[in-house]
This record gives structure tokens, sequence and C-alpha cells, in this order.
């Protein structure tokens, strides 16, 4: 008997917690050593998908299954009113017959879990009441005919997961794993620390469990629970939903990436490429016999088919080089795959296999370093703005320019000026993003006249501070203000260079600055309020336009507020905080499809519908600010709009602070310092500086060294890594 199964809980993998108990602490370190890790080989094809009629009476879809002996295929979802109703159709999907499960969703109930086998629905739920929840198992035959209804006593958790095969039922309750009968009677139970149940096509059934970021899938007995199999230990890049296979595989596993197939204990595929396929937003699929998918995404049920090698033999391919959390771009890939003709993305990302730490990330990009240098060039790279200050350095990109000069929407006067201005490197520029965050730091104007302001100021107004108020609203403490002061140290190197200048008056002045502060072991935490004036600073960061205006009425009141930024004496203390950046590769031989994938998230379209993110070109800039004069809303399936109340909390106090629209005063105000703001600094810190800078400064700090000793050790040590990356 092979069912085909989704899997109700997605598992969120990297961040889950294992349920397992201190008891079983001890078997985890056992099997420790004998845990297998599998690499993922790529065997996939491009797909296309087709529209399939829905049944009427569904207006979200929950799950779909195949039985492979029967042929059926089972579609089964909620309608309007939350009812959930299962519906039977064959391959030809001409006729669909209803099955009444008699069950509903609501919001206290977790997900309908389904699953089918020999002929029989198995549908599981819980609601919450006062003591806990009440679980329910609901056995239909495929005609809708009543098998059984029965309660399930899970201890008060509720299930999330369900598997049915020859050898029973199986449930998980992201605590224990259970078998249970036709009557919802318990027959097994074990803890293992299993977050989820999944089923293989053979009949074999297996326990997820999350940790350090993987997922550990350990085969389980049928009769005892136990772990009776080989454990493997998938991929971090891999977490998703379970899916039972076929005769080809014994599992699917989906993610918003690619679907994998799962051959063995050792061997995984990448079977479809959802991104290179141009398909988006793909969260329930089911495999078929015959090489085909049946899924779901927001146009609704749809067929997934090996595109044929003519349709897209004339098209491109584009390389794009990722280090980190490729999912941050796959939507927009997807999106451009889909409505391209001439150019198709592939996505390469080098943190696959990596850890997901800092550490993780800079081996990830010093494999990707590595293949440049060696000739193994991608056509468009998307790193942070440290990685790529470093390739910038060794010659690796083409000046974007050259492609303004030669568009006639994106040109150079499309962008605002002053990002052209604070990315350009000797008069070229190597890389874009279509959005960046600022960060700054805020003061009351009455305390905080300027706007920019040099070390001396910043040492003057705070000597002449109100009593009772402290520096910043928490943090006051030696380590946390020379990291705010100094930008975690980003403020004193120049990565496009290979240069830093941490033995500056600036900086030593900034130490000693510090210096006066409590320890961290001595500081109380305690929360202050530039609102209430128990704090004269607050350290800020603006993704949008209704983000400023939101932080400025919460932390400061009616009052006038001065953007003063960081103390320099260069008088560029707001920054422009950039994530990652699009650079097209000096060898690509794909520049223009390079370039015209970059102009695709430019367009006035993409801006009208974000919600976060400074646009770096001047019609998105006033789209968004513009949208910032209205409250926030969501737009129901009528197109109404439901307009949504904000509030700031201030931590100090608790309170709770209603947030008005900005006003087109206020919009005039914030664009005036969006485009006065002229450097960038990035959102990622070097591990190997900081912990320079944290060991010199803690002898500082200890009083083991002067301030202008450290600044030197740090100097030499850093300028030595410079200039070996260079």
């Amino acid at each position: 008997m092979k069912t085909q199964k989704i899997t109700a809980c997605v598992l969120a993998m990297l961040t889950a917690v294992s349920c397992s108990s201190a008891k079983n602490s001890g078997s985890d370190k056992k099997n420790e050593n004998s845990v297998k890790k599998i690499s993922v080989s790529d065997s996939s094809d491009i797909y296309k998908k087709s529209a399939l009629p829905m049944p009427n009476d569904i207006s979200s879809i929950m799950d779909i299954h195949f039985d492979e002996e029967s042929g059926n295929i089972f579609i089964t979802g909620t309608d309007s009113s939350g009812a959930v109703k299962c519906f039977i159709t064959d391959n030809d999907f001409s006729m669909y017959r209803p099955v009444d499960l008699h069950m509903e969703s609501s919001a206290t109930d977790n997900a309908v879990l389904i699953d089918i086998c020999g002929g029989k629905i198995y549908a599981a739920t819980c609601s919450f009441n006062e003591s806990g929840s009440i679980c329910r198992l609901s056995i239909r035959g495929t005609d809708g005919s009543i098998i059984s209804d029965s309660e399930i006593d899970t201890g008060g958790t509720v299930i999330n997961s369900l598997v049915c095969n020859e050898n029973g039922i199986f449930i998980g309750t992201g605590e224990v794993c259970m078998t249970v009968d036709d009557s919802g009677n318990i027959l097994q139970s074990s803890e293992n620390g299993i977050s989820s149940v999944i089923g293989f096509s053979d009949g074999r059934i297996a326990g997820t469990f999350s940790g350090k970021g993987s997922v550990i899938i350990r085969e389980l007995d049928t009769k005892t629970l136990e772990v009776s199999g080989s454990e493997t230990e998938l991929p971090e890049n891999i977490s998703g939903a379970f899916i039972t296979g076929n005769a080809d595989y014994s599992a699917f596993i989906i993610n918003n990436s690619a679907v994998f197939g799962m051959k063995s204990a050792d061997s995984i595929e990448r079977k479809i490429d959802l991104v290179s396929s141009g398909l988006t937003g793909i969260k329930i699929i089911c495999p078929l016999s015959d090489g085909d998918f049946i899924a779901a995404d927001s146009s609704g049920l749809i067929r997934l088919s090996v595109r044929d090698i003519a349709e897209i033999g004339n098209i491109s391919e584009i390389t794009v080089a990722v280090t980190r959390d490729s999912d941050s771009i796959s939507s927009a890939i997807s999106e451009f795959n889909a409505n391209s003709t001439r150019f198709r993305i592939k996505l390469e990302d080098y943190s696959e296999g990596m850890e997901y730490s800092i550490q993780g990330h800079e081996m990830a990009f010093d494999e990707l370093h590595m293949d440049i240098i060696s000739g193994k060039n991608p056509d468009l790279v998307y790193l942070d703005t440290n990685e790529t200050a470093l390739l910038t350095g060794i010659g690796a990109f083409t000046d974007l320019y050259e492609f303004m000069d030669s568009d006639t929407i994106f040109t150079r006067d499309a962008f605002l000026s002053n990002y052209l201005e604070a990315c350009e490197t000797d008069g070229k520029f190597y890389s874009i993003e279509p959005t960046f965050m600022i960060q700054t730091i805020g003061a009351k104007k009455k305390y905080v006249g300027t706007s920019d302001w040099s070390l001396d100021d910043f040492r003057s107004t705070y000597d002449n501070m109100p009593d009772g108020m402290d520096l910043f609203e928490s943090g006051n403490n030696e380590k946390a203000v020379l990291s705010f002061l100094t930008n975690d140290g980003n403020s004193f190197v120049d990565h496009m260079n290979f240069t830093c200048n941490f033995d500056s008056d600036e900086f030593i002045g900034i130490l000693e600055f510090a210096d006066q502060f409590p320890a961290v072991d001595e500081y109380d935490f305690e929360q202050r309020s530039c609102r209430n004036d128990t704090a004269l600073l607050s350290q800020m960061y603006f993704s949008s336009f209704r983000d400023i205006n939101k932080q400025v009425q919460g932390t400061f009141g009616n009052e006038e507020v001065s953007f003063a930024g960081f103390p320099t004496n260069s008088g560029e203390g707001s920054k422009m905080l950039l994530n990652r950046r699009f650079s097209i590769m000096e060898k690509s031989q794909n520049k223009e499809g390079a370039w015209e994938f970059i102009t695709s998230l430019l367009d006035d379209s993409h801006y009208s519908s974000m919600s976060d993110g400074i646009p770096v070109t001047e019609k998105g800039l006033e789209i968004v600010a513009e949208s910032a004069l209205e409250k926030p809303y969501f737009l129901e399936k009528s197109g109404e709009k439901i307009y949504i109340s904000e509030t700031f909390t201030d931590w100090s106090t608790g309170q709770e602070i209603a947030i008005t629209p900005m006003t087109p005063a206020d919009k005039e105000r914030y664009l005036e310092f969006v485009r006065g703001i002229k450097s960038v600094t990035s959102s990622v810190s070097s591990s190997m500086i900081s912990s320079i800078i944290s060991e010199e400064t803690d002898l500082y700090f200890a009083g083991e060294s002067t301030a202008s000793q450290a600044a030197d050790m740090i100097q030499n040590r850093i300028s030595i890594m410079l200039s070996e990356t260079a």
C-alpha cells in the first residue's frame, strides 16, 4: 500500500526546539557518532505549471493525496465557512465527487490533518478549551460513510502530524509519538524528542527532531516506536514539509526553493528546482505515478510537468551566487523566471552544507572567493557590503554606470544622487541594492541641536546633560557604549581599500569616553526613556518611512527631533545600512540579462506593494513616502481596505503609545533627511575584526593597557588581517 502524505506541520526546522526530556539526552549522545550526514545531488528538471479546475466548494486547499492503487486523487480544503471538505477525482480532473468529513477548522483549532490508507480517510484535529485541548480522530470511507469518531487523550497537547499505513495509525504531538487504534485508544507511546512523524512510501515511519539548525531523521519501529534503523542528518539548507514518496523515491521534502527526493538514507536529489522553474508560493504538493506533481499555489490547483527541452533551448542561463539566506531572493528569481522569455536565473547557494553562523557564512564566501580567483565565475553575485568590497578590490565587477548610461528608464538620474555618491568607488559604481535601511542616533532637538556632530560636540553635550539622565535608553556600560559609538568598529574600517584607522584620535577619544561607564557585570540593565527625559540618545534603525514616523513619535513624543548620527569628524554620522547588494561579474557572458534581472527589482510596482526598505530610486522614494501618509491597512478579497491601528511600546514604562499617520510636513522633513545621508555601513560585522576589538579593549577596560596602546594593537592586528585579505 503506497499513500501520499503531506505532513501538516511545516516543521520550522531551523528554529524548532527539540522536545526531548533529560532522560533522552543520553540517548541522543549515544547516537551522536552514528548520525549520517547526507549530501545533496542535483538531478532537477525545469517544470512548468498548468491550471486545474478547483472543486466548487473549496476556497482554500489544505492537502492533496494520491492513492496509487486506485489512481484516485483526494483534494481536501475548507469552504468559506471553515468547514473541511474532501473531494475525489482522477488524473483527468474532469469530475469531483464530494466526501463530507463533518469537521471544521477555526481560530481555536490546529490544522486538520488528513491521510488516506486502505480505502479509508483518516482525519484528526484538536480544539482548545480551559483545560487544554480536545483531539478527535475521524475515520471515513471514501464514499463518506462514518467508520468511527473518537477522542484521543494526548495529555493536553495538540496533534501536529498523522501517518497511516498497513501497520497502524501514527500521530505526533511535538512531544511524543503514539500509535492509536480506530477508536482513538493509545496502543504505544514513546518519548524520543520527536518533532513530527513522517511516513515513507514502503510502509516505514520515522520521526524528526531539530538541533543546531539541522534536522535529524530517526527511523522508528512500528511496534515499539523506538529508533530501529539509521539516523540521518539533513543539510541545513533543506527544511520544509515531508511528503511520502512514490516508486522512485521513498519520500520527498519541499521548501521555498526546491523539491527534494530521498532515494535512500544516504541519498537526496534535488528533483524540482522551484526557483529556476519560476514557481512561487507552493506549500502543498503531491507526486503522481507518471512523474507529474499536483500542487497548490496562490492561483489554486495546478499540475507540474517537466518542461520540454525545446521550450527552454533558446533561453540564456544566468547564474547568481549567494553566500547566505537564499530564500531572501528566491521569490524574486522565481518571478523573473516565470515572466522572462529570454533569460533564466539559476541560484547557486555557497552556504549549502555550511554551519548557520558568522563563521559558516565566512567559509561560504571564502569558497566563492576561491572559485572566482580560479576562474569559475557566476554572472551575478548577491553579497553583503564587506564581501562586495573585498571583490571590488580585486577588480571582479563591471561598472554599472555603463548600463545606466545606455538604459532609457534606469539612468543615473533615476536614482538618489546621494545613494550613488555614497556607493561609488573611484567614480565607478559596482554594486546596487533595491532598498536600504538607515542607522542613526536620535535625540530631542532641545538637547542636541545639530544634525551631524563631532566627538567634541558629543562630549560637550554629554557633560551638560540634565541630572538624572543617562546617555542611551539601554546598554549604558563600557562595551555597549563603545559598540554604539563606533558602529561595532565598522566606522573605522575601509574594506574597499583594505585599511583602517583605529589609531586615530577619534577612536582613542571614544575608547576613553566609554571607560567611564560601568563594566557589563556591574551594569543594572535598567531601561531608560528619551520620551520621559531619562535618556539623552536613542540608537535607531529605520526600515521604512512609516517606521521613521512610528519610532520618532513613540521614542520622543511630540517634540522636535535631531538625527545627530554617530559622532564623527567627517560630518557623516547617519548611515545607509546596506544588507546585500547585486554586482555583475566583469567576466560574465550574460551581462545584459543580469542587468535586466536587477532592473526588474527596481520597477515602481515593487515599491508600491513594499512595506520595508528605503528605495534607491527617486520614483520609488516618492511612492513609499506618499503611502506613509495613510494609516497601514490590509486588503480584503473584495478590495476593501481594513485599517490597522499602530502603537509603540515604551519599554521603560510599559506604556502603549498610539501612533498617528505621518503629516505632509513630516514627509518633507524625512525626505530631506534621507537625501542628506552620504555614507554607508554594513549590517554584517567580521567575526575576526570583532574578536580583535573585543580582546584588546577588554585589556584596556581592565587597566592592563592605555587607550593609545589598545588602539595601536587593534590597528596593527586588523591592518595585517586586511592586508592578507587584499
